[in-house]
């Protein structure tokens, strides 16, 4: 079980490695922040709302306008040019630039966890 003191601490630390310039240490724990984000339970809240899946997903829309976007709490693909109000959390395009084009697992994994800790840090 992981506890909400756990998370809150990986996210201070993220946050003091990300302010003095430490990107090896952020990439770490925002890892391990996404691991114990996907180990929590009802009972912590703490389930990941950006998944590996999520980004695999978007990966196989072929739309230039697909994006992944979070409204009512909810992750929906969107490709239409006014579909799906709500908060950006990529595009497809970004997606492809930030994977180099490739869709392996740590990859993604690891873009998930640090879009799942933005999405967090901005209270949604």
């Amino acid at each position: 079980m992981v506890d909400r003191d756990m998370i809150a601490q990986l996210r201070q630390d993220i946050t003091t490695a990300g302010d003095a310039g430490d990107e090896a240490t952020v990439r770490r724990l925002r890892g391990e922040l996404s691991e114990a984000l996907r180990d929590g339970d009802d009972e912590t809240g703490a389930a990941a709302i950006v998944t590996e899946a999520d980004l695999r997903e978007l990966l196989a829309v072929t739309s230039p306008d697909a994006r992944l976007v979070m409204s009512q709490g909810r992750l929906g693909v969107h490709t239409g040019p006014g579909d799906g109000d709500g908060l950006l959390v990529i595009t497809r395009a970004d997606l492809v630039h930030r994977v180099g084009g490739q869709s392996d697992a740590r990859g993604l994994a690891e873009l998930a966890a640090l879009l799942d800790t933005d999405i967090r840090l901005l209270g949604a």
